[in-house]
């Protein structure tokens, strides 16, 4: 009986012990953060946090009330949920709270808006942080700046009108995705906009396993991706980058690359490190999607992805030689210098440039005014018509199966699929592959995540692996649940000192999909010799 009335008071302890706090501007940190009695500002409610706990934030436009030379606005620091009790952060729902830091002209030499450090197992959801100018040094700033913040999602977000980079990464953060986040508007005036991206990791620094789903950059001073000197794997799916290099005026400011994905820290010519998937570079003041290697690179692979009217180049893929980089069902047109350029070692397959004289006429539409509309409800990518091909394409059907859902004999070229009018537009799912950690002799951990679940829903998810390329079901594989989102694999039955391949799968009604390889080898046998 006392073991009993033990279980059942642990249990009642467990759900005690999550809790939910609101914050809203006419509130007081001196609170007990209910929703009748909230807490004021947004550092408050994050200091209280545990695993499992909500914070909703209210619909304001709050300023900041510290002083110019302030380096952090807000801190939220040192807060970690766990595997299965994530903390939650979120704008109360049907609001956007927002927190707006023009007020000020700053004078210190570093600061930003939202410092997000040292966290685990964060779901932060429809915030926004904008409007901090950059002081006259011209040193970087950020709207929010990310050190060492792992397992988490930030989801339906904003970074904008920022006088430096909307997002900076730095430290060791591994396993963060953003999904649905918009990065506009950044600039960095006082330093001829050389460091205005959009979602900046750069420098050398130790991010790994980063995911952008739905994402958009534009608008801002310098590129709208860079992911200059990091070695990290980072996949990429249905992201636009536009305008980027332009002011509102069109005046030309810094580089203006879409989608800037190197050079590397350090010369890994044979390591799969990138994986870009039906994304958009449109109108930039630079190339759509460039390589940009120096000396330094990795293997990166495109598919399904678009890149029109760009300034300099659609893809630029050709600094370094010998390097096997995938490039399939890509559409590159009407880019102001060319289409693009590669070197050898390249493997091009159905893109194009290699199967399809292209003209205006392939598309619904070329207009670029609804790239920045508004999302939908649930926070997706605008439903757009801009760059879908027309049925009578002949890009349509002609592409080659790279494990992304397609309608038809084949899949079609570039960013979008055509659906017939009237068709149920059900697809096979979406699914990217994580990359590979933990491996031993036998065992190694793996997942994925389900980015679009196709119109129907996804009944099982998982990863297979086998000794050549290109694993299915059909052979060793898990089940790891259903739906969409992200998820954790365990791989099992390994031999020793044997290279695997590993796919992501989904399915549904209307078949099964599967991500991008992920290569790994499991290691020998330690032999000591005295």
């Amino acid at each position: 009986m006392k073991k009993i009335l033990i279980v059942l008071f642990l249990l009642i302890s467990i759900v005690v012990n999550s809790a939910t706090y609101y914050v809203a501007t006419t509130g007081s940190d001196a609170a007990a953060g209910t929703i009748a009695a909230p807490f004021a500002t947004w550092e408050k409610g994050f200091s209280v946090l545990s695993a499992g706990d909500i914070l909703y934030i209210f619909v304001n436009n709050s300023a900041t009330t510290e002083s110019a030379s302030t380096q952090v606005h807000i801190s939220w620091s040192n807060r970690s949920g766990t595997v299965s009790d994530s903390i939650f952060i979120y704008a109360y729902p049907g609001e956007v709270p927002i927190f707006n830091l023009d007020n000020i002209v700053p004078t210190s030499t570093w600061h930003t808006g939202l410092l997000i450090q040292n966290c685990d197992y964060l779901h932060i959801e429809g915030l926004r942080v904008t409007g901090l100018p950059q002081y006259s040094n011209a040193n970087i700033i950020s709207a929010s700046y990310m050190y060492d913040l792992t397992h988490s999602l930030i989801e339906n977000c904003s970074f904008d009108n920022c006088g430096g980079y909307g997002v900076q990464m730095e430290g060791t953060c591994n396993y963060v995705t953003f999904k649905n986040c918009d990065a506009h508007h950044n600039g960095d005036p006082y330093n001829a906009y050389e460091n205005g991206n959009g979602f900046n990791i750069t420098g050398g620094v130790p991010v790994t396993n980063i995911t952008f789903i739905g994402c958009r950059a534009w608008k801002n001073g310098d590129d709208g991706w860079d992911f200059l000197d990091v070695d990290t794997y980072i996949t990429m799916d249905k992201c636009w980058g536009f305008w980027n290099g332009y002011d509102d005026s069109f005046n030309i400011l810094g580089d203006g690359q879409g989608f800037k994905l190197g050079p590397f820290d350090t010369h890994q010519p044979t390591t799969l490190k990138r994986v870009i998937t039906n994304c958009i570079a449109a109108k930039n003041g630079g190339s759509g999607f460039d390589q940009n290697p120096w000396t330094r690179t990795a293997i990166m692979h495109l598919y399904n992805n678009t890149s029109y009217d760009n300034k300099w180049l659609g893809f630029s893929f050709n600094d370094i030689s010998g390097i096997a980089n995938v490039l399939t069902n890509n559409i590159s047109y009407a880019n102001d210098n060319a289409n693009g350029y590669y070197s050898t070692g390249n493997i091009l397959t159905t893109n194009s440039w290699q199967i399809s004289s292209v003209s205006d006429a392939d598309f619904v539409d070329l207009t670029m005014a609804s790239l920045d509309d508004a999302r939908q409800a649930n926070g997706n990518l605008p439903d757009i018509t801009t760059l879908h091909l027309v049925s009578a394409s002949d890009m349509v059907d002609v592409g080659t199966d790279v494990g992304i859902a397609y309608e038809g004999a084949a899949p079609d070229l570039g960013a979008f699929e055509y659906v017939a009018p009237g068709g149920g537009g059900e697809i096979a799912p979406t699914v990217t592959t994580a990359l590979v950690t933990n491996v031993t002799t036998a065992t190694a951990s793996g997942g994925g995540t389900v980015t679009d679940d196709g119109g129907a829903a996804v009944s099982a998810r998982g990863v297979c692996w086998a000794t050549s390329s290109n694993p299915t079901t059909a052979g060793s594989h898990t089940t790891d649940g259903a739906g969409t989102g992200a998820f954790t694999s365990s791989i099992t039955g390994l031999v020793k000192n044997t290279t695997y391949y590993v796919r992501a799968y989904a399915t549904n009604s209307e078949g099964t999909s599967y991500g991008a390889n992920v290569s790994f080898r499991t290691p020998g046998y330690l032999i000591v010799i005295y």
